[in-house]
């Protein structure tokens, strides 16, 4: 492959995921179990190729683009609206030819502090041999458009304005690849193509003449378009017959295109009858937001209306209306009796939302904090918070979690209290992660001891029944103490015996941020396992 010239691209997704298996210790065989360690240990290390990795295990698709396949610069900067307003899904994936070499690029779906979406689009170079990377971020932005370009290098990133961006040759094929992966996704149809379109491979629901003509006058400017929040109990799919034969399966295979963390994001195309929305055009999306049991969704309203549960975004033409899917059929009349309704719930019962694992929720609090611990401009309270809010991950067999108590002269940044049958208090003291344990010399930094010895002041505290302490916290107690800090990439092995040593000997422990994680990672792993 590598010393070939190729005129087509070729998928590569396969061939990236067997590469990347390797860097993630996971053997032929290993199963989902041991990808999924894997992961979330990259995740600890390295959040943001930890991020990426996940997402080339979680794509569904390998869009293999061709030259033609993907749209001018110039065309593509013109999607940006678009961009925003029908975004790709979390992770999108295609393969394509660069530098005449087959390639892949992974495009990520980020949101913007302040408003906009921002795309990041990593190119992989993959050869027999190895696989490198470069890297690219987009905004689709209308708050915020600049700067529209970001090109990673080795040192720093390179930011260009949606003007400049055609003078990098990597970072503009990048961005054209983001639009190539929207169009096939979003596909637009002209107004004189409405009546013709026949784009679907199941049994078409009738022809909805009203809509078509609706339409066609939406884009000669002779009806209004409003951009709103629907209560799905005012929805009904125009053809219940269809509805109620569509295949589950296709349901369930295009879900993901309409959800995006759990929100609708696909907006149907309605217009009103008889004090009912009719939804004629995306049967997928209508019967996904049924089965997953959304109380509102995003539409665009063609023609007049009249409802006070309707919650309107935005008034205007035929730009508001999303991308469609019209098919031609049968044309007798069928029913949309309420009696189908009940059937059409009733037979999408199996689709519906799937309750939530104990490790999938523990899974989503893992990355958010290594996600925390990545970011540089984070404080002390920051970290608190979290930690405050999951006390799971530090220990969850604590009846109780205290914040801020005050002990003696001093405030206890958490206390954990056990049962009563225990009688036993875990007093905390956390540090920021960046603060290094030791000095230069292999000795312990002064800022390590004060906290260590902070917290045997709050335990003989306790033991003696100081003043200036809550109640609960008066009595007989086992005491026991832990400081959390700094990080164990940036300890020496000689560093690591001598932490394993202190907390041998000490009635406080210490632990690093990456000890916590650890010890939160094998827990997922016993949950996982269970639920297997």
């Amino acid at each position: 492959m590598s010393n070939s010239h190729f005129a087509e691209p070729i998928p590569v997704l396969a061939k990236l995921r067997l590469m990347l298996l390797k860097t993630l210790n996971v053997q032929d065989g290993g199963g989902d179990f041991s990808v999924k360690r894997g992961l979330l240990d990259l995740y600890r290390r390295n959040p943001t190729q930890g991020k990426m990795t996940h997402g080339i295990f979680s794509v569904n698709e390998d869009w293999v683009l061709g030259e033609s396949n993907l749209p001018a610069l110039e065309t593509a900067l013109t999607s940006l609206d678009d961009l925003e307003r029908w975004p790709l899904p979390d992770f999108s994936f295609c393969s394509v030819i660069w530098e005449g070499k087959p390639c892949g690029v992974l495009v990520e779906k980020d949101e913007l502090k302040g408003g906009g979406l921002l795309f990041v689009a990593t190119l992989f170079f993959i050869s027999d041999e190895e696989m490198k990377i470069s890297r690219a971020e987009f905004r689709a932005a209308k708050s915020q458009p600049e700067p529209f370009a970001s090109l990673m290098t080795i040192t720093d990133w390179m930011r260009y304005s949606i003007s400049e961006v055609g003078n990098e040759p990597i970072a503009s094929f990048l961005f054209r690849c983001i639009a190539g992966l929207h169009s096939c996704q979003f596909r637009r149809m002209k107004a004189s193509d409405l009546k013709k379109a026949d784009v679907s491979l199941i049994a078409p629901p009738r022809e909805n003449d009203f809509l078509l003509n609706l339409c066609k006058n939406a884009y000669a400017g002779k009806v209004v378009c409003t951009r709103a929040i629907v209560p799905m109990e005012l929805i009904i799919p125009d053809d219940m017959e269809h509805a109620l034969e569509f295949p589950l399966d296709e349901v369930k295979r295009f879900m993901p295109a309409h959800i995006d963390n759990g929100q609708a994001v696909t907006e149907l195309l309605l217009y009103q009858s008889d004090g009912k929305f009719i939804m004629g055009d995306d049967y997928v999306g209508y019967l996904t937001y049924k089965a997953l049991l959304f109380k509102k969704v995003p539409a665009v309203i063609l023609g007049d209306f009249s409802s006070t549960e309707v919650e309107i975004l935005e008034r205007g033409g035929s730009e508001l209306i999303p991308p469609i899917m019209v098919t031609k059929g049968l044309t007798e009349s069928r029913s949309r009796g309420s009696d189908n309704m009940q059937k059409l719930q009733e037979r999408l019962a199996s689709l519906g939302p799937s309750k939530p694992t104990i490790a999938g929720e523990f899974s989503r609090i893992y990355l958010e904090f290594c996600h925390l611990l990545r970011r540089r401009r984070k404080r002390e309270a920051d970290i608190h918070n979290f930690l405050k809010r999951y006390p799971v991950m530090i220990d969850g067999h604590a009846a109780k979690v205290h914040s801020e108590v005050r002990v003696g002269n001093y405030r206890a940044d958490l206390i954990f209290q056990y049962e009563q049958s225990d009688k036993r208090i875990l007093l905390i003291e956390l540090e920021m992660d960046n603060v290094p344990i030791f000095t230069k010399k292999n000795r312990l930094r002064e800022g390590f001891d004060h906290a260590s010895q902070q917290i045997e002041d709050w335990i003989q505290a306790i033991r003696t029944n100081a003043p200036q302490m809550p109640e609960w916290l008066k009595g007989e107690y086992v005491v026991e103490g832990m400081v959390v800090i700094g990080r164990s990439a940036k300890l020496t092995d000689t560093q690591k015996k001598t932490l394993f040593t202190i907390n041998s000997n000490r009635l406080v422990k210490v632990i690093t941020y990456d000890d916590l994680l650890e010890r939160f990672g094998r827990l997922i792993g016993s949950f996982d396992q269970v639920e297997i």
